[in-house]
């Protein structure tokens, strides 16, 4: 799998004429197959600022600087970009705020 730092992952966003489609498979409905997997890989180094939830538990949500990410109980990982990564942090803490409401 490709391993990127999370700089590598950012700088990502400034190329979109290089975007790659993912076809069908765990990261389709994302705009960028590399990002997806760079995010992906990141997730799996424990790279996240924060997570909640688990795959087996139903969902399971990170943070990871300016993007939130998330992957099902099927295995589909989808990231959200956002301008800032206080941005990122406050829709992220939403999801958790969702889960202490449906408990």
């Amino acid at each position: 799998m490709l391993e990127l730092e999370y700089e590598q992952v950012i700088a990502l966003l400034d190329d979109p004429e290089h975007a790659v489609r993912p076809g069908l498979g765990k990261f389709e409905g994302n705009d960028d197959l590399r990002i997806a997997r760079g995010l992906y890989s990141l997730t799996l180094a424990g790279e996240c600022d924060d997570q909640i939830g688990s795959v087996d538990g139903g969902m399971w949500i990170g943070w990871i600087g300016r993007f939130v990410a998330q992957e099902d109980t099927q295995g589909f990982f989808t990231y959200e970009v956002f301008d800032t990564s206080d941005e990122a942090k406050a829709s992220f803490l939403g999801y958790g705020n969702e889960e202490e409401e449906e408990e």
